[in-house]
């Protein structure tokens, strides 16, 4: 039987990448052999560029064309899905996490997604099913804010209508659960599906 050890509690706040589905190098690797792009150049596309794509800030043929310049690369079509296509064939889900999903709702909280995607990896995630459980979703090109910025979280606080003490956020990202921690939301930092549902128990019941 269940039995709720902190009755606060109200929604649980899920990452995508490395929580909900494992987190590979197939599209890293990708971009390098078609494109030779450096380890240095790797760290700055994900450092710098790929926020900007996923807050909204950059469109994908603006990427490719700063890209060309920034890096002296040879110009890309959006048409050869390169963002995307390693991502989708190597997209496996995280073992046991969306049973742990369907649990909470059957035990009456909230499932939320509070996630960094640009639209091209949402909309292949969403054709694979992997939004499909959630009832929000806090997408960072929807809200043009990109975990560990503040407004992201307080986007999704007000989405599901609750304050901070009444969410747990979770994410493999150890500076992401610190900026929600910062403002009063219960941070888990997940390493493995046994590890989040021992924590989950410990918090919630």
């Amino acid at each position: 039987m269940f039995v709720i050890v902190n009755d606060m509690i109200k929604t649980v706040m899920f990452d995508a990448g490395g929580v909900l589905h494992i987190s590979s190098g197939s599209q890293s690797e990708d971009l390098k052999r078609k494109l030779g792009l450096t380890d240095e150049q790797l760290t700055k596309f994900y450092a710098y560029y790929l926020p900007l794509l996923g807050k909204g800030e950059l469109t994908e043929e603006a990427l490719w064309k700063e890209l060309s310049e920034d890096f002296g690369i040879r110009e890309v079509s959006s048409d050869e899905r390169l963002l995307t296509r390693a991502f989708e064939k190597s997209l496996t889900k995280m073992p046991g996490m969306y049973e742990l999903v369907d649990d909470l709702k059957l035990k009456g909280i909230t499932v939320m997604l509070l996630t960094n995607v640009s639209s091209q990896f949402a909309e292949v995630l969403e054709q694979k099913g992997h939004y499909e459980p959630f009832k929000f979703r806090i997408l960072s090109f929807e809200v043009g804010s990109w975990k560990p910025e503040a407004k992201i979280y307080q986007a999704a606080l007000e989405k599901a209508n609750i304050k901070p003490e009444e969410a747990v956020f979770i994410d493999d990202q150890k500076e992401n659960v610190d900026s929600a921690e910062a403002l009063g939301i219960h941070g888990i930092v997940f390493q493995n599906t046994q590890q989040l549902k021992t924590k989950l128990d410990e918090l919630i019941g």
